[in-house]
């Protein structure tokens, strides 16, 4: 009867291709009127830009949109056609909206206002071009109608949208414009052009010559020459009027116009041709709401078959998710039976014979139940993703039929005959292996089935499929198959409590309540599994590459090159070009044209390009100096956090190992080997390190927050390691004295050399610079002369050229100061942090010699000494703190040594690699 019932609901349940994705984008293709130009649809669509910016600041990060066809011709549209992409910002920050379909609404509304007239289709930017090569539309749904004229196809095409836009569930839709584009047609009159003497090729070369133009001569500009080219004025060219005024020569001399031997008007024609099979088409795109795509395309094609009433000759196709979801249909027809009889062979091969086959198979239907309920239940329809979890459902569903039916089998060969006493007691030995199977595939698919993140909608089904199966398959065939099996016994009794409690003839009761106190603790469990997974723990490479990758620093320092690489181009850019026209008097008649250019002296473009690679070394310097101090800061960070680390494992085997001295204390107190001081002392110190331990999470924690925030992540990180190394540094190889690598001497020595080099182009100012000047006169319209100046333009304020000279000077000298100031400073630097370096490597060696070892033996005599009652707990306490501080001791040296360590490669220039 469920089986009938889950059948029934199944037919109604729907069905999809795939799931649509949620990309978190829009994609909008704004559909203007046929042959509108390429600068209106720009001009709308910048308007449609700002609408979307200024309407929805809150929901819209940044909109960009693709007009025509790109060189690649991956989507082909024509200049009408724009594909517009709008970043939308996360949804806990949308203000006007809540929901995606909203906020499409709410657009369209807003853009509509601002541009009447246009139709937007609304869709996303993956499934758009996922569409567009499938079918060449952007629609989950295409129909194509195919005919002959272009009027009749249209004309069936809105009468077949008028029909769609009434079916629950239509989305956007859009009828290809294939007609409406005006033109200008000219239609000879042959009789008049054979009376006047023309010929076809002569009114056509005239015309040519109207829209496309013709060369009429020769222009000369010195040496170079310019073709003349006539052709009609712009607001003449879509005037019929204009056009046949247009003259034409005959072949005796005389002229006629166009309009006398041709029909010129303005009419409308095709806008586009489409062709598929020989046929014309014309195709029209539906976008699906919120429905299934086939209970909505089988409307659609009763509705078209019975309002539409096509001509003879004219049918209607449909593609896209619908055809995708057909042909997977037919696939899954022969697939899913393919499965199942395989499935049934392996289980006649494994029990020998067709009944217990038929029997352990009867999981399938049983699971098939909750497969359909659970789809229904959750309001998802059928798709491809379902499928396939209905295909896995069914080999996890045999599984648990299979362990059952082998065990009766086992307990009918060790002598248990009586069929009831076999059921029960093989349904009772083997009830957890079957639930513990079933629960834990279900668990492993329930985060699947609840998930919320990127591509969870294609999850989601197949995760239901096989949790609903599973519940319903077990529970059935815990009960059913039992039952069906026991039929095989001629007499049918009813047992004893007794019998269904004992495995052959005794009467051993199995308690199963620890199974069920699992069982519910796992299903508490399951919720905090679903919080989503931890961050994958980083290496400290990796966590320096991601650190280099996001950083602003970085980004800016990399711009901040190519910025003075482009300075450097403009360095040699010459001072404009003068052009001027002089006219006196009507008496004298004197014209005068004339073409100045200056040049600037060679010294200073030799100046201004040193100028320009000194500039571009000292941001190169700049940017080396910025990575070393994110490498620094992300070493330090990851010094912090593996101390954290260590000093919490420290926290917490002491309080696992107090714990128990804190429970023995308590035990020992009420048999009075202990006084109430030691009592009251033993549970102090566990609360102390309790307090430790807490203290030690909450300083790993800001450690992770702070490389966190050095990083610049978004997300927490987690580090892969957990022991403090001990960074090795050899400082033999460096020597006490200062590197040249240092990333802050690198910068002020390209400072230095950038002010020396600005020093001398401001130098190159004084020289002369030279310049030429052709000019042309004429008088009275032929008498002239023609002139070339060859000079130089000298500056005569010494003293201030003087003193612009001298300023430069002392601001190189400036410079030089400062960078003697800078090395001096960091040499004393490097000096006592060399020093300080050694001084942490003695003390880590006495440490690891001596010291670790003493805790050692501290920390062990102690223990031995308060079991043997030697000493008490309070001496004892005392000698552990003791070897406590020196390992706490230990790791704070460590970490010191490290930071200094850290500091030393940063200032010798040894950080930039990462190492």
């Amino acid at each position: 009867m469920l089986f009938v019932i889950a059948l029934a609901i199944f037919t109604r349940l729907g069905a999809v291709f795939i799931p649509q994705l949620d990309e978190g984008d829009f994609a909008i293709h704004p559909l203007l009127q046929p042959g509108t130009s390429l600068t209106e649809t720009v001009n709308i669509n910048t308007k449609l830009e700002k609408v979307l910016m200024e309407k929805f600041p809150d929901e819209v990060e940044q909109v960009a949109t693709k007009i025509g066809t790109g060189e690649i011709p991956t989507d082909p549209m024509s200049l009408e056609m724009a594909k517009m992409i709008i970043n939308l910002s996360p949804k806990d920050e949308w203000v006007r909206a809540e929901t995606k379909d909203e906020l499409e609404k709410l657009m369209k509304e807003e853009m509509s206002a601002a541009v009447p007239g246009v139709n937007f289709f609304f869709a996303q930017p993956v499934e758009m071009l996922f569409n567009h090569l499938l079918t060449g539309s952007s629609a989950d749904v295409l129909l194509n109608i195919y005919g002959e004229n272009l009027d009749t196809l249209f004309h069936y095409g809105n009468r077949a949208r008028e029909i769609i836009e009434d079916i629950p569930g239509a989305g956007d839709l859009n009828v290809q414009k294939v007609i409406g584009l005006p033109q200008l047609v000219v239609k000879y009159d042959r009789d008049k052009l054979a009376q006047y003497g023309l010929d076809i090729e002569t009114v056509n070369r005239t015309i040519q010559a109207a829209y496309s133009g013709a060369e009429a001569g020769i222009i000369y500009e010195g040496e170079r020459q310019f073709s003349q080219v006539v052709r009609l004025d712009e607001q003449f060219r879509n005037d019929p009027e204009a056009v046949g005024d247009l003259y034409l020569k005959r072949p005796n001399g005389n002229q006629v116009k166009l309009s006398e031997v041709a029909d010129i008007r303005m009419q409308t024609g095709p806008a586009a041709i489409s062709r598929e099979g020989v046929k014309r088409k014309l195709e029209v795109d539906v976008n699906i709401g919120n429905r299934d795509t086939e209970s909505f395309v089988e409307e659609v094609k009763q509705k078209l078959d019975s309002e539409l009433n096509l001509p003879r000759g004219y049918s209607i196709s449909y593609e896209g998710d619908f055809k995708s979801l057909q042909s997977a249909k037919q696939r899954l027809s022969w697939v899913v039976p393919l499965v199942l009889a395989f499935i049934f062979i392996l289980l006649y091969f494994t029990f020998g014979s067709s009944r217990q086959a038929l029997l352990v198979f009867s999981a399938v239907p049983l699971a098939a139940i909750g497969g359909v309920f659970s789809l229904w239940i959750r309001g998802m329809p059928f798709s491809i993703s379902a499928g396939v979890g209905f295909i896995a459902l069914f080999g996890i569903a045999v599984l648990n039929g299979v362990v059952l039916m082998s065990f009766f089998n086992e307990l009918r060969a060790e002598g248990v005959n009586n069929v009831f006493r076999r059921v029960y007691h093989g349904t009772d030995m083997r009830l957890r292996p079957v639930i513990l199977t079933a629960l834990t595939d279900a668990l492993g698919f329930l985060p699947m089935a609840m998930s919320t993140s990127s591509g969870a909608e294609v999850q989601r089904p197949l995760a239901t499929v096989v949790v609903g199966g599973l519940i319903t398959a077990t529970f059935l065939t815990l009960f059913l198959l039992p039952i069906i099996y026991t039929f095989k016994a001629r007499t049918i009794r009813i047992p004893f409590l007794s019998q269904m409690l004992a495995r052959d003839n005794s009467s051993e009761k199995r308690d199963i309540r620890p199974f069920f106190f699992c069982l519910i603790a796992g299903m508490l469990i399951v919720p905090s599994s679903l919080q989503g997974q931890r961050p994958e723990p980083l290496s400290l490479n990796e966590a320096i590459q991601m650190a280099l990758d996001n950083h602003p620093e970085i980004r800016t320092g990399i711009l901040g090159v190519e910025q003075q690489q482009k300075e450097k181009v403009a360095a040699f850019d010459l001072p404009d070009t003068k052009v001027a026209y002089e006219n006196e008097n009507e008496g004298s008649g004197r014209q005068k044209w004339s073409v100045e250019q200056e040049f600037s002296n060679p010294a200073g473009y030799v100046a201004r390009g040193k100028l320009a690679n000194r500039n571009i070394e000292l941001y190169r310097s700049r940017l080396n100096r910025a990575k070393a101090l994110v490498i620094r800061d992300v070493k330090e960070a990851w010094n912090d956090v593996l101390f954290a680390k260590e000093k919490l494992a420290l926290m917490q085997q002491l309080e696992l190992y107090f714990s128990e001295l804190y429970e023995a204390g308590e035990l020992r107190y009420e048999t009075g080997d202990i006084s109430y001081l030691e009592k009251v002392s033993a549970q102090s110190k566990y609360k102390a390190i309790v307090q430790d331990k807490e203290m030690a999470e909450m300083e790993l924690q800001n450690s992770l927050n702070r490389l966190q925030e050095t990083l610049f992540s978004d997300t927490p990180v987690a580090v892969e390691d957990s022991v403090l190394p001990v960074y090795p540094f050899p400082l033999d190889t460096i020597g006490q004295r200062l590197p040249d690598g240092n990333p802050d001497l690198m910068v002020s020595k390209d400072k230095l050399s950038a002010s020396e080099a600005e020093s001398k182009a401001i130098r190159s100012l004084s020289w002369p610079d030279p310049f030429v000047r052709l000019s042309k006169t004429d008088v009275n319209g032929g008498d002239g002369f023609s002139a070339f100046e060859v000079g130089l333009k000298i500056p005569i304020d010494f003293w201030g050229e003087h003193a612009k000279n001298r300023s430069a000077r002392i601001d190189a000298e400036i410079a030089g100061e400062q960078h003697r100031i800078i090395q001096k400073t960091l040499e004393t630097e490097f000096q006592n942090l060399w020093n300080k370096v050694n001084n942490y490597h003695q003390q880590l060696k006495f440490f690891r010699e001596n010291r670790l070892q003493e805790a050692s033996l501290i920390s062990k005599n102690a223990t031995l000494q308060y079991r043997e009652g030697n000493i008490d707990y309070l001496q004892y306490v005392q000698y552990f703190d003791q070897a406590t501080t020196i390992r706490l001791d230990y790791l704070s040296l460590v970490k010191s040594y490290n930071e200094a360590v850290i500091e030393l490669q940063y200032l010798t220039g040894r950080g930039l690699d990462g190492r």
